[in-house]
């Protein structure tokens, strides 16, 4: 297939959630407050949390950084870009990424799995994603990231190519809307809404995610809808809804919706929890191909297929 992407990219500085705690001290206290704060609502919520920082702060990636973290290539877009091409399909990806070392970072792992990345804006300085991990707990992550493409060269290069798949990701990190809304048609993907108030996400919703297959996880469906999981892709006006989750995923086609459950994992195993959705998505896109068309049991089979890709993903930190 052929696929075009538009959407984030950044690096994923992944750090032990004690080394954070136990370093907290050293932050200023706005900051320190934050991940307080979020640090506290992850262990109520007991859900995946991503905080979007206003700005760029070097106090945080100093911060970071200095406590021994694992860096590697981050960003919804960016990690749905490597997996289809490593799973076959041309893809095209639109982004951007600093003239730095992170950038660089980026922009090889892409090129290596081969992606195109003609469309890679190189420019200032690559936004980093600041992960806390811990097996026992949810991922808890703060990132800053802005758009510094404009949508219409996408939109006439989709119009003109007529891809077999299009993807539009990062809309979630931004308040302001995007305009994803402009490509019926077109997958777009949700992400943590946490931090949004009620009227943000009705607004994020009109302008990115309402005319499209929207693709979701299941906490991200009930900050949507503000119903359960399966109640609110019933609820929320799309016509076709993917979503995944820790303990069933599910297709909306119509009227129909297709569930399946994901069994068990030993939490204790888990070495990797960024990019798990992204892998999930992208190994069913891949495994069922038009999805308004497919037979039931093609998409049962592609919801099983990604599941078995995501677990692989936590327990080995390898893409498939």
């Amino acid at each position: 297939m052929r696929v075009l992407i538009f959407g984030d990219a950044n690096v994923d500085v992944t750090v032990d959630w004690r080394r954070v705690e136990a370093g907290l001290r050293k932050l200023s206290e706005k900051n320190r407050d934050i991940l307080l704060d979020n640090i506290e609502a992850s262990k109520e919520s007991g859900n995946d949390i991503e905080y979007y920082l206003p700005a760029r702060t070097k106090e945080l990636s100093r911060f970071f950084n200095s406590l021994n973290p694992k860096i590697k290539l981050g960003g919804c877009g960016a990690i749905k870009a490597r997996t289809m091409a490593l799973l076959g399909h041309d893809v095209v990806f639109y982004s951007w990424v600093g003239n730095d070392g992170n950038g660089g970072l980026v922009l090889k792992e892409l090129s290596k799995a081969g992606v195109d990345i003609s469309h890679v804006k190189v420019s200032g300085k690559t936004c980093e994603t600041y992960n806390l991990f811990d097996r026992q707990k949810p991922r808890l992550a703060f990132s800053f990231w802005e758009n510094k493409l404009s949508l219409s060269p996408f939109i006439k290069a989709v119009k003109k190519e007529k891809p077999d798949l299009v993807l539009l990701t990062g809309a979630h990190r931004l308040r302001k809307g995007l305009g994803y809304a402009k490509l019926p048609g077109a997958y777009v993907f949700t992400g943590s809404f946490a931090s949004y108030t009620k009227k943000e996400i009705k607004a994020k919703y009109k302008t990115d995610l309402s005319h499209s297959i929207l693709v979701s996880n299941d906490a991200e469906i009930m900050q949507l809808s503000g119903l359960d999981p399966i109640s609110g892709i019933a609820f929320l006006p799309n016509s076709t809804i993917v979503m995944h989750g820790i303990g069933e995923t599910a297709v909306k086609r119509g009227c129909n919706i297709m569930i399946t459950g994901t069994g068990r994992l030993d939490q204790s195993k888990v070495v990797e929890k960024t990019g798990i959705g992204d892998v999930w998505e992208s190994v069913f896109l891949s495994s069922v191909g038009n999805l308004e068309k497919a037979p039931q049991k093609r998409i049962i089979k592609s919801m099983k297929l990604a599941t078995k890709a995501a677990k692989q993903r936590m327990l080995t930190g390898r893409f498939p």
